[in-house]
């Protein structure tokens, strides 16, 4: 099965084989403010620091362009349905081996309706090991 992924610019650049020692990690963004993208999000106020702390996790490594980046827009959600890019790059990342970074896992918790941060947090065991928060170093 393949997938695409969009880097920030909204075009197409590639495409994961089936092969897991190709496997990229995923950059994720989430923007909770903010227009939604009609494109790219590079210059997007939302997305501003956190394409800089994932940009520079990717350079520190040595690895400038070794992330793919996907994005949700959304101001509010309550379960991982809600944010279908980063429940698809979960998705893609168990299949294949790899990872998906977040910058910040608190992210996630603070915009979370109805105190459901507990219940996203149960979801997302299910990919225990393939989502990595940068500010911590751990999954």
């Amino acid at each position: 099965m393949k997938s695409e992924h969009e880097d920030i610019g909204g075009n197409t650049r590639f495409t994961f084989s089936q092969r897991k020692e190709n496997a990229l990690p995923i950059a994720y963004v989430l923007l909770t403010h903010g227009a939604k993208p009609k494109g790219g999000i590079a210059g997007h106020p939302a997305a501003k620091q956190q394409l800089e702390n994932l940009q520079f996790a990717a350079v520190k490594a040595g690895k400038p362009d070794a992330l793919f980046w996907q994005y949700d827009h959304s101001r509010k959600f309550q379960c991982l349905n809600d944010l279908p890019k980063l429940k698809r790059s979960l998705e893609i990342a168990k299949e294949h081996g790899s990872h998906v970074l977040i910058d910040d896992f608190r992210r996630l918790v603070a915009h979370c309706e109805n105190n459901r941060g507990p219940h996203l947090f149960f979801e997302l065991r299910e990919y225990q090991g393939h989502l990595m928060e940068l500010r911590t170093g751990k999954d």
